[in-house]
């Protein structure tokens, strides 16, 4: 009894390749494309996620570069001596050249690093400008503050070091590791 089952299912698997051939090998020619068009899409699509990576990073290296440049004048400027001998005190200007230039670029930025950036850079904007109001003499590299004055400006340039500090911690390259478990 099995041997005549055999034999219809090896007539009737005959006959629906010989009547279906073409049809079955458009079929297997057609995944074909389908899967090579979804594994060029995968690769394209990583391909495209490396280079947001490296833009991202290069962003972050310039913000970092310049935000850590801007630390750097503000310890200086704190370091000064507290009994000033001269009628005034000299502070650089803030100079953000490269981060009002990438400004539409922030947008590939993780949220607590955009967020972080965007809050120091702000303070830095607002300490321009209270620096400018109390200035004696507003050069164009750096603000002449009285010396009855220097006390204020100094109190002014710590109210905005923790957020600078902020910033640099969420662009640094040694804190990846917590960023990404936590954005």
């Amino acid at each position: 009894m099995l041997d005549w089952l055999t034999h219809l299912l090896d007539f009737l698997t005959y006959e629906f390749v010989k009547e279906f051939h073409i049809a079955i090998v458009g079929l297997i020619g057609f995944a074909g494309v389908i899967i090579t068009h979804v594994l060029i899409a995968y690769f394209d699509q990583k391909c495209i996620d490396r280079e947001h990576l490296r833009k991202r990073n290069a962003l972050k290296a310039v913000l970092l570069a310049e935000l850590q440049i801007l630390r750097k004048a503000f310890d200086d400027a704190l370091a000064s001596p507290d009994s000033l001998k001269e009628k005034t005190f000299d502070i650089s200007k803030i100079d953000r050249r490269f981060s009002r230039s990438l400004l539409p670029d922030f947008v590939i930025l993780e949220a607590k690093a955009l967020h972080a950036t965007v809050f120091a850079l702000l303070a830095l904007d607002t300490l321009e400008g209270s620096l400018s109001d109390i200035a004696e003499n507003d050069s164009m590299f750096y603000f002449s503050i009285k010396s009855n004055n220097v006390g204020q400006a100094r109190e002014m340039i710590k109210s905005v070091l923790p957020e600078v500090d902020k910033a640099i911690k969420l662009l640094s390259p040694k804190f990846a590791w917590y960023r990404r478990e936590n954005t």
